[in-house]
C-alpha cells in the first residue's frame, strides 16, 4: 500500500487514514512518500523530516521515503506525478490510498478522464487573461466540477491522472476527510483522545500557545515530537523565513534569479519587488502580492524556489527524467523486509548513505532545503550538510 503524505505534523486524522487504508486494502506493508523540509503549499515543514518520518513509523507505517523538493515546491500536478513516480519506482506497490473531500473515487476518476481529453484548454487562456489563476480558470472552464473545488480532491484527481499515464495497474482507494476540513483554523473541542483537527489548526494553535496540542496527535508519536522540541529542532513557522528572504531580495541580480525560478514571471516578479519595499513580514509580503491570478500558495512557492535557487531549466529537465533516487528516511522492524524487496524490484537506487550523491544536483537541492530549514529551528544548526550526516532512522532509533 502506498500513501502520499506531508504529515505537517502527523495528527489523529492521519492516523485514522493510515489505519483505514490498511483495513480497506488488507495490505502487508504501508509505504509512505513524504515531503521533506518544505511542503507543497510553499512553507517550511513545522518539524524536520526525520522527526515527521519517525512519527509516521510510530503510528503504523513501515517505510517512509522522501519526495525530492524538486517535486514538492511545484503545482499539484507535478507534485502528484513525482510522488507516483517514486512509489512506482519501488517496484512493490499494488495499492494507493489517498484522502479526499468527496470520499468517492468514481467522480474523481471521471474528472481525471475529462482533464486528459483537453477540450477545456481552449477556454483557460481567456479566463487567465481575465485575471484568474490557472487552477481557478481550469475549474471554471470545466463548468465548476466539485472535484476541482477542494485541495485534497484536486490532488486525488492528479494522482489518478499520473497512474493512468504511467499505465500502473494499482488498485486505488479514497477515504473521506473526517471531522476537520483542510482549511479549518480552529481546534475542535478535545472531548476524546481521537479528536481530529486539521494540520492548519494544529500548527496555528502551536504557534499561538507555544506548545503542541498533543490531544490532537496520536500518543505513540508524542515522544518523537517532544524530543525534537527539547533539542530545538522545531517548531518552524513561516515568519522565521522573512529575514532570509529580505536579505536575498536585496542582493545584486535578485530580480534575474526570481525570474529564472520555476514559477517566476515578469508580472509576478514586479509585484513582489513592489511589495517588499513596504512589507514588514512574510505574510504581509504575500498579502500585498496576491491577486486573483496569483494565489497565496503560488507566491509562497516562488519565494521558496528563489531562496533555494531552484530554476525553471532544472525543473523542465526533471519533469522529463523524474526523481533520481529513493531516499530512505525511516523504517520499522517489518519495514526491513519491504526494503529487501525494494532493493531487488526497484528501478531507482535506494539511498541510505547520501555521501556518494554529494554532487548530484537533485540531491544537493534537497540538502540546501534541509540546511535552510535547520537555520529556522528555535536552536538553529549553523553547520551545513545535515543531509550528508543523517542516516535513516531504524526500529532501534539509531
Amino acid at each position: 500500500m502506498g500513501l502520499i503524505t506531508e504529515y505537517n505534523p502527523f495528527h489523529n486524522g492521519h492516523a485514522w487514514h493510515l489505519h483505514e487504508a490498511k483495513r480497506l486494502s488488507a495490505a502487508d506493508f504501508v509505504l509512505c512518500v513524504m515531503s521533506g523540509s518544505f511542503v507543497q503549499r510553499g512553507e517550511p515543514a513545522v518539524l524536520d523530516k526525520w522527526t515527521r518520518a519517525q512519527m509516521a513509523i510510530a503510528a503504523g507505517a513501515d517505510v517512509v521515503l522522501e519526495l525530492p523538493v524538486a517535486f514538492v515546491l511545484r503545482s499539484a500536478g507535478t507534485f502528484a506525478r513525482g510522488a507516483v513516480q517514486v512509489l512506482a519506482a519501488t517496484g512493490v506497490i499494488t495499492h494507493l490510498c489517498f484522502g479526499s473531500e468527496s470520499g468517492q473515487l468514481q467522480p474523481l476518476q471521471e474528472v481525471a478522464d475529462l482533464l486528459d481529453e483537453g477540450w477545456w484548454e481552449k477556454d483557460v487562456g481567456e479566463l487567465i487573461r481575465q485575471g484568474h489563476s490557472f487552477p481557478k480558470a481550469r475549474y471554471l472552464a470545466m463548468k465548476q466540477p466539485e472535484a476541482l473545488a477542494t485541495p485534497n480532491n484536486i490532488l486525488g484527481v492528479e494522482y489518478l491522472r499520473a497512474i493512468k499515464k504511467m499505465n500502473l495497474g494499482w488498485e486505488v482507494f479514497t477515504i473521506p476527510r473526517r471531522q476537520a476540513h483542510y482549511h479549518d483554523e480552529e481546534l475542535p473541542a478535545a472531548t476524546e483522545r481521537e479528536t481530529i483537527a486539521s494540520a492548519t489548526a494544529v500548527r496555528k494553535a502551536w504557534q499561538e500557545k507555544g506548545t503542541a496540542p498533543l490531544a490532537y496527535l496520536p500518543v505513540p508519536t508524542w515522544p518523537y515530537l517532544q524530543e525534537a522540541v527539547e533539542q530545538g529542532r522545531g517548531p518552524v513557522f513561516m515568519d522565521r523565513l522573512w529575514p532570509f528572504l529580505c536579505w536575498q531580495l536585496r542582493q545584486d541580480g535578485a530580480e534575474s534569479r526570481l525570474l529564472a525560478t520555476v514559477d517566476g514571471e515578469r508580472a509576478l516578479v514586479n509585484r513582489i519587488f513592489n511589495a517588499v519595499t513596504v512589507a514588514g513580514s512574510w505574510q504581509e509580503l504575500v498579502q500585498l502580492t496576491k491577486t486573483k491570478a496569483y494565489t497565496w500558495t503560488r507566491i509562497q512557492r516562488v519565494l521558496c524556489q528563489f531562496l533555494l535557487n531552484f530554476t525553471r531549466e532544472e525543473a523542465n529537465n526533471w519533469d522529463e527524467t523524474g526523481p533520481a533516487y529513493l531516499r530512505l528516511l525511516a523504517y520499522s522492524q517489518r519495514g526491513r523486509q519491504l526494503l529487501k524487496q525494494i532493493k531487488k524490484a526497484g528501478s531507482l537506487p535506494l539511498v541510505t548513505r547520501t555521501t556518494p550523491w554529494r554532487y548530484h544536483r537533485q540531491m544537493r537541492l534537497d540538502s540546501l532545503a534541509t540546511d535552510l530549514h535547520s537555520l529556522l529551528w528555535p536552536q538553529p544548526l549553523p553547520r551545513p550538510g545535515l543531509d550528508w550526516r543523517r542516516w535513516p532512522t531504524g526500529p532501534t532509533g539509531s
